[in-house]
């Protein structure tokens, strides 16, 4: 995982992939693109 400086513009940012994003998923700030992929993942391994 990243560790980047928690800055106003960090906080818009996937910390995943840099897209723009609202809110926090899986714990990190991240896009909904990258908030589907971990979901789908994370339901394969069940």
């Amino acid at each position: 995982m990243l560790n980047l400086p928690l800055t106003k513009k960090n906080l818009l940012e996937c910390r995943i992939c840099g897209a723009p994003a609202q809110y926090a998923y899986f714990g990190a700030i991240s896009c909904n693109s990258c908030k589907m992929f971990f979901k789908r993942n994370a339901t394969l391994d069940q």
